[in-house]
């Protein structure tokens, strides 16, 4: 059972989102404890959303935990992305990082980028404003910025980009030193540490 719920995790982080969705239903399976099953639950649906599956996402959240698990919405939020269910989805998101202080900021990037992606260029803007209210560390805050000055790009608004890029100029002081490659690097990693927080944070732990 632990190595199965290891190879799970494993293929979760690495982006195997079909063998990973197959490895937590065999964990589901398996009579574990409640709270193993919780988990299994979240991380099942969470990998079928990531994969595009989002009614079988929607499917699997429609059952109830095993136990309590504040996690929940932010899966449901990205199944209903998925399930091209667009506005609920980035209404749930957004509901959840309101209701979550802690993840806050790297949800409100989770639902800038979507909604740039979405060509929904305003709500895009507000959602990455939010997160920078109040994030902390640097790299995201980095990218906070960057989707918003692509948001504001798309509104056509030169003069918000102009005040963004200063905004940008004091919290990056130290892209001045990394060439073009390395940033790319950096932004790449930040966006797959983010993109993997929630599912490696305790169900119990808000």
């Amino acid at each position: 059972q632990q190595r199965a719920l290891a190879a799970a995790r494993q293929r979760t982080l690495d982006g195997d989102y079909a063998r990973a969705a197959d490895g937590w239903r065999q964990v589901l399976a398996s009579g574990l404890p409640a709270d193993v099953a919780a988990e299994a639950r979240f991380q099942l649906a969470l990998v079928l959303a990531r994969g595009g599956r989002g009614a079988d996402a929607l499917d699997v959240l429609a059952k109830p935990a095993a136990a309590p698990d504040w996690r929940g919405d932010f899966a449901r939020g990205l199944a209903l992305d998925a399930n091209n269910q667009h506005p609920q989805a980035m209404s749930t998101l957004g509901a959840f990082a309101s209701a979550n202080p802690s993840v806050a900021p790297a949800v409100w990037l989770e639902v800038a980028e979507r909604e740039l992606d979405a060509r929904r260029a305003r709500e895009s803007a507000e959602a990455a404003q939010h997160g920078l209210d109040t994030a902390e560390a640097r790299q995201l805050k980095q990218r906070l910025l960057e989707v918003r000055a692509q948001a504001l790009a798309q509104l056509g608004d030169p003069e918000a980009v102009r005040v963004e890029d200063h905004h940008d100029r004091r919290v990056r002081d130290v892209d001045a030193d990394l060439d073009h490659r390395r940033r790319h690097e950096d932004v790449e990693l930040v966006r797959l540490e983010l993109r993997h927080q929630l599912a490696t944070l305790d169900r119990r732990q808000p």
